[in-house]
Order: C-alpha cells, then sequence, then structure tokens
C-alpha cells in the first residue's frame, strides 16, 4: 500500500502503465497494416482493485490479444514480461517461455511491487485457402439457392473452431452460416428464420456437390 500523497505508484497506477504500453506495443506493431485481420489486437477484459487486511493492494486484471499471422504468442509474452522487469526495476526472470505458454506461472519482483502473471487460451492464427473443392461446392450451393445472391469472401477476425484443427489437419476448411457476426455474443444477437432455412438449402446442396465430385471415379485415358 502506497499513500496516495506520496511519490510512489499504487499498483492500479502500475497496471494502466501496462495496459498503455500494450496498447502503445499494438499501434507500433499495425503501422502499416489497415486491415483488422492482419492486427494484433489487445483487449481489456477485466480490472478489480482491492485492499487485504494486512494493507497490502492488489489488481486482478485480464488482457486478452487476438493475434495475426505475423505475430507469435511467444514473442509478445516474452517482450511483456522485459517491459514489466524494466518498469518495476526487477532482474528479468529466468522462464522458460514454452512452459510460460502453456500455464506454467511467471512472477516479476521489485522493489515494492510484485506482478505474476498466467498466460492460457491460446490458438494461433489461421488463414484457408480459398481455391479447393470444398469453397467451390459452396459457391455453387450459394448461387442454386438464391441466384440474386453474389457471394464472396471475408476473413473471420475471432476465434474459432478453424485455428485449431485447421493447422493439424491441413484440409480445406470455411466458416459458413447466417446472421450478422457483427452482433455474436452480445445482447441484441438474433437470426432469422428465413436465413435460417436458407442456410440449411446451402448446406444441403453443398454437401451433395461436395459428394459428387468425392466420391466420383477419376478419369483415366488409355
Amino acid at each position: 500500500m502506497a499513500h496516495t500523497a506520496g511519490p510512489d505508484a499504487g499498483v492500479a497506477a502500475i497496471v494502466v502503465d501496462m495496459w498503455n504500453w500494450i496498447a502503445a506495443h499494438a499501434i507500433t506493431v499495425n503501422a502499416h497494416r489497415p486491415k483488422a485481420f492482419d492486427q494484433l489486437s489487445p483487449s481489456l477484459r477485466r480490472f478489480i482493485t482491492s485492499t487485504s487486511d494486512d494493507m497490502l493492494d492488489t489488481v486482478d486484471a485480464q488482457i486478452a490479444w487476438r493475434l495475426p499471422l505475423a505475430v507469435e504468442a511467444d514473442t509478445l509474452v516474452a517482450e511483456l514480461l522485459a517491459w514489466t522487469a524494466r518498469h518495476l526495476g526487477a532482474t528479468p526472470p529466468s522462464v522458460d517461455i514454452h512452459e510460460v505458454m502453456q500455464g506454467a506461472p511467471v512472477t516479476v519482483s521489485g522493489l515494492r511491487t510484485t506482478m505474476s502473471f498466467g498466460f492460457r487460451g491460446w490458438e494461433k492464427p489461421w488463414r484457408s485457402d480459398r481455391q479447393n473443392v470444398l469453397v467451390r461446392s459452396f459457391l455453387s450451393a450459394i448461387r442454386s439457392v438464391d441466384g440474386r445472391t453474389q457471394p464472396g469472401f471475408l476473413v473471420k477476425t475471432g476465434t474459432s473452431d478453424m485455428n485449431v484443427v485447421g493447422p493439424l489437419w491441413q484440409c480445406p476448411i470455411i466458416a459458413y452460416g447466417p446472421g450478422d457476426s457483427a452482433l455474436d455474443h452480445t445482447p441484441y444477437e438474433h437470426l432469422s428464420l428465413d436465413e435460417y432455412w436458407r442456410a440449411v438449402d446451402v448446406l444441403d446442396a453443398a454437401l451433395r456437390a461436395f459428394a459428387d465430385v468425392a466420391v466420383r471415379p477419376p478419369i483415366t485415358r488409355s
């Protein structure tokens, strides 16, 4: 605990300093990257201050990053720990960054302030190829269900199953579905039943088109 009239920064201010560095670091990384999919996107998810009975101020904070293809999670973690050590005037922690990325806790102890970190729940970014039979099956299905629709491609900025299975399976994979994704995980999320049934028809047609190509015997020439 530090007196509000004293020269020492409280732990809340130190965590704010850390967040300001994270935001500034993202701006630097994102220079000349106008597309959201290519940007590093941090978000402050929780910030709770408290004081214990033995007069220790604490802050419980949670910060999340959305990683672009060009940023490695372990590099980002190493840079954050190095900044923390410099800011607290502490010796940089000697850690195995791979163990830290698997959830091993790491602590940086300064003269008056200690910061403990735990990193969890990270997935690598993934971008699928769009020149394959699965994509062509969906494009054909969308046009067959609604001839007025002009299908296009979007890059999805949220984490999904694609991040998990895509790098492992190295298979064609796309995201498709009805609704407005801008409303996902909000109180206003809803779905038009007309869009829902149209999506069902598209899936039915896409699976039939894909199966037709997948089971078609190869053409041989003598």
